[in-house]
């Protein structure tokens, strides 16, 4: 998967060495952590998903800073299913799922086109290693953004932490109906 950029600056690319996973760390533990409040604070100030090692992950980087990141693992298990277990129940028709995981922007950038560029740019790198249903936590206060990028609600919201997660889901087909389209 190549790097590509957009009208702002925004680079889009794969997360490809230490350095990058520190700053994503430190990302994921500012949103999940300090702001949403869905793991306790660490002193560290970094917060390292469990699934890390089978990880895939796509930053969103303007002048050297990652504003945004995303990931995905196409192994089980799938931690939607921790928060909803029935959510496999609708994968029954799926050859290869994958979990879309973290999606994560800092505030400034949450009303602009980056969770879409972002999930559309690991969508099509999931699509192209043969995924044909993504399964995701989407918190509830962005539902309507998962939504315009072509998830679906399964199941009401559960709670984790202190935040409400949607269980959703996107098949390869909402995926290709949605792709050239920006969101409004």
């Amino acid at each position: 998967m190549k790097q590509i950029s957009d009208t702002l600056g925004i680079i889009y690319r794969p997360a490809t060495s230490e350095a990058d996973y520190k700053r994503i760390h430190a990302l994921n533990h500012r949103i999940f952590s300090d702001e949403i409040g869905q793991h306790a604070p660490a002193e560290s100030g970094l917060l390292i998903d469990k699934f890390h090692d089978k990880n895939h992950y796509i930053v969103a980087e303007r002048e050297g800073e990652i504003i945004g990141m995303i990931c995905a693992h196409w192994r089980p298990p799938y931690s939607v299913a921790d928060k909803y277990p029935g959510i496999l129940s609708h994968l029954k028709e799926s050859v290869f799922p994958a979990e879309v995981r973290l999606l994560a922007i800092i505030p400034e950038y949450r009303h602009t086109t980056v969770a879409w560029r972002l999930m559309r740019h690991l969508s099509q790198a999931l699509l192209e290693r043969g995924v044909d249903t993504i399964v995701i936590s989407g918190i509830e206060e962005q539902k309507a953004t998962y939504e315009k990028i072509g998830f679906k609600a399964v199941a009401p919201a559960v709670r984790c932490g202190e935040a409400f997660y949607y269980p959703m889901i996107m098949t390869k087909d909402d995926f290709l109906r949605g792709r050239t389209r920006l969101p409004s």
